[in-house]
């Protein structure tokens, strides 16, 4: 099983089998099965592993991907999907859209529609914000508008929407909102919403303020949430850990984002010589998106914390190294990146 973030980076989190049986289990009211490659060679491969997933769980499973033909379509069903999600092909052969809710019902097609935020030039020459369809798993942009495009669909007989956003599939962060309340509100048929998820709270905004059908999860469901302060407090608690007896670790205001502290604080220091942001950034970044600090809190620490050399261990580090002070000079040296830093008198600053 694969999961990216808006579509791209796609990487291994595990088997399939294991994550359907305990969504299954915890209560999933349906699963989505999708072959995130399989439009590239317009085949859908998911047959085999479908008929071994329905022995195990007896709840709506709907298969996407690489859908093309109305066999396709068929054998699907034999294997044991009870729906199927359309999606490029819908868009590219419309009349296939027809087609398929002719021979199967309205009940068993669902159209997903991805769709990104997009300003382009208007008749007047004015940029103006508008919502294009994506297709091929988000990699082709269309210049199909996605309301227009989900209406038509309805017409066309979709039983269900399958409306994600891009934007905001895998950042946890919430979904989008003001396209899926317009689709909404011209709606009759249900409408399921996907891209953003990353607590109950965002499930239940997008219902009170979209009166939508469903969401679908996935980032939410598949990994589990890394939050260094609870680990922190959990390893003390159970673990017998010890944090740092001089307090916060020097370039940075935490006392627990490191167990090798009298190393990595080299580390982060040669990331600031030649990226420009050390560990205080690297620390406060993670906090920002996890909703623990604002954006301003973290500048603010970062502006305090990020350049400051980590000195306690330094001695130390040196034998470790076998290196001099001046040689260790000598290389950090090489390592700073001049657009990032000028020599003022005897100190280096930040452009």
């Amino acid at each position: 099983m694969i999961k990216g973030i808006n579509f791209e980076g796609l990487k291994i989190v595990g088997e399939p089998e294991q994550f359907i049986e305990h969504y299954y289990k915890t209560g999933a009211d349906e699963l989505i099965l999708s072959d995130a490659v399989a439009s590239l060679y317009g085949i859908n491969s998911l047959n085999d592993i479908l008929k071994e997933i329905v022995k195990k769980i007896s709840i709506p499973i709907s298969v996407a991907g690489g859908i093309r033909s109305i066999d396709t379509i068929r054998n699907l069903m034999k294997s044991g999907a009870d729906r199927v999600i359309l999606n490029t092909y819908a868009l590219e052969n419309p009349d296939f859209l027809k087609k398929a809710v002719r021979y199967f019902g309205s009940s068993s097609i669902v159209v997903a529609i991805d769709y990104k935020r997009i300003f382009l030039k208007n008749k007047n020459g004015n940029e103006e914000l508008f919502y294009k369809v994506y297709t091929e798993n988000g990699k082709q942009f269309t210049h199909v508008n996605a309301f227009e495009w989900a209406v038509e669909c309805q017409k066309l007989g979709a039983g269900e929407i399958l409306l994600s956003s891009i934007d905001c599939e895998g950042l946890m962060r919430g979904f989008e909102k003001d396209l899926t309340q317009k689709v909404k509100k011209s709606f009759q048929i249900p409408l399921l919403i996907g891209g953003g998820c990353g607590s109950i709270k965002d499930i239940k905004d997008i219902a009170q303020i979209t009166s939508c059908n469903g969401v679908s999860l996935a980032s939410i469901l598949h990994y589990k949430k890394w939050i260094p302060q609870n680990n922190y407090y959990y390893a003390v608690e159970h673990c017998g850990f010890e944090p740092e007896p001089m307090g916060r670790s020097e370039g940075t205001y935490s006392k627990y984002a490191s167990i090798d502290d009298k190393l990595d604080g080299y580390y982060y220091y040669f990331a600031l010589l030649k990226f420009g942001h050390g560990r205080a950034t690297s620390d406060a970044a993670h906090e920002v998106r996890d909703g623990h600090i604002t954006r301003e809190e973290a500048v603010a620490l970062v502006k305090k914390y990020d350049q400051e050399f980590p000195l306690r261990h330094f001695k130390e580090f040196l034998d470790y190294v076998d290196l001099t002070e001046n040689e260790f000079k000598f290389i950090c040296d090489r390592f700073r990146s001049d657009h990032i830093w000028t020599l003022e008198g005897n100190n280096y600053k930040k452009k």
